[in-house]
């Protein structure tokens, strides 16, 4: 795991010795184009936010790290308070999320972060294609329904989001 900042050799995962401690986890590919996009709002993020500890570990190197820390995909943020996780966020994110969660552990706070726009326009897009899919199929009530249930999930994420 090759580690940013106050980089003191813990194991990923163990617990910290200072109480205040806030760190967070990137995991990476050398593949992933979305994690090499991601790279330069991190850096900056966390150069205004010197308290954060920012780890990277590349999945590829250091898979044992990545199984313990339960890693299903790049890029994967985890925030950590006192050794604990307290968010995971999997997935290319907005400037916003990631300033809000330095942000947040910073204040010592879970991070309350929402699905990102894609995210929330795609779930809405997959629910009016299963619908679509099944009335056109004769109508197919199961999948009307599961399309009618996913284009709500992220219809309402939508109405969640604060204005700008």
């Amino acid at each position: 795991m090759k580690r940013t900042g106050a980089g003191d050799g813990r194991a990923p995962g163990s617990p910290s010795p200072d109480p205040g401690d806030a760190a967070v986890i990137v995991a990476t590919a050398p593949h992933c184009g979305a994690c090499k996009r991601m790279q330069p709002v991190l850096d900056a993020t966390a150069a205004r936010y010197p308290a954060i500890r920012l780890e990277k570990l590349d999945v590829s190197e250091d898979i044992g790290a990545a199984r313990a820390l339960k890693i299903l995909g790049t890029p994967t943020l985890i925030g950590k308070l006192e050794g604990k996780e307290v968010v995971r966020l999997a997935g290319r994110r907005p400037a916003e999320d990631i300033d809000r969660l330095f942000a947040s552990l910073t204040a010592g706070d879970v991070p309350v972060v929402g699905a990102s726009r894609p995210d929330l326009v795609l779930r809405l897009g997959a629910g009016i294609a299963l619908i679509a899919i099944g009335l056109a199929t004769g109508p197919t009530w199961p999948l009307i329904a599961v399309g009618g249930g996913v284009g709500v999930y992220g219809l309402t994420g939508f109405l969640r989001r604060p204005i700008r």
